[in-house]
């Protein structure tokens, strides 16, 4: 027993570290566009897939942008939830929810305090930095790469983790392709999703 309790106390504290971590990282990426470093770096990426239009990938990605939009994805983590509640597994449904909620709290608050000007777009209005979907959607799969890894099968395991990082993949670069989001919005929106993740963890460990 006492190794188990030694183990989770390790896990926890490398989970706070990790958060902590992160949560540096997105204040870095913040403080990095205001001062300018990264605008040639967004100017370019931006530029380049403005000009290598394609009607069916267009298409495809805003169905993409569409399923994994933050408010969607909160939806789909409720009912989630709800399964898992009544699946007994009222801990981990709680902190399906709450991760969720907190993340689109975030992505609110933030995106109001910092209130960065999209770039011009035939698709998406309002603020750009951080990307709502980067963030929401780290969120949701890490939370899936989390229970598969403590209630799944090593090989189902991997499966996940493959199908989960080819989604979160088709995600982020759905938002740059369409021309919705800099660059820098969605590095930000992957630190705050792993900090918000892994802030949660510890919360409910503890």
């Amino acid at each position: 027993m006492k190794r188990n309790v030694g183990k989770i106390k390790r896990e926890n504290s490398i989970s706070l570290i990790f958060s902590l971590i992160f949560l540096c990282l997105f204040i870095i990426t913040l403080i990095s566009i205001n001062l300018g470093f990264f605008q040639k770096t967004d100017e370019f990426v931006n530029s380049y897939f403005s000009t290598s239009f394609n009607a069916f990938l267009v298409n495809f990605y805003l169905i993409i942008s569409f399923i994994f939009d933050p408010l969607s994805v909160i939806v789909i983590c409720f009912i989630l939830s709800t399964l898992l509640f009544f699946k007994k597994l009222k801990k981990e449904a709680l902190f399906l929810m709450a991760s969720s909620l907190l993340g689109g709290i975030l992505i609110f608050v933030v995106k109001e305090l910092v209130q960065r000007v999209r770039p011009e777009n035939l698709y998406e209005f309002g603020f750009s930095f951080p990307s709502g979907h980067a963030t929401i959607s780290i969120i949701l799969f890490c939370n899936l790469i989390y229970f598969s890894s403590r209630y799944t099968k090593k090989n189902y395991f991997y499966s996940i983790l493959a199908f989960s990082m080819v989604l979160l993949f088709l995600v982020d670069f759905s938002r740059i392709y369409i021309g919705v989001h800099w660059f820098s919005d969605i590095v930000g929106g992957i630190f705050l999703g792993l900090f918000t993740f892994l802030c949660t963890i510890y919360l409910f460990e503890n």
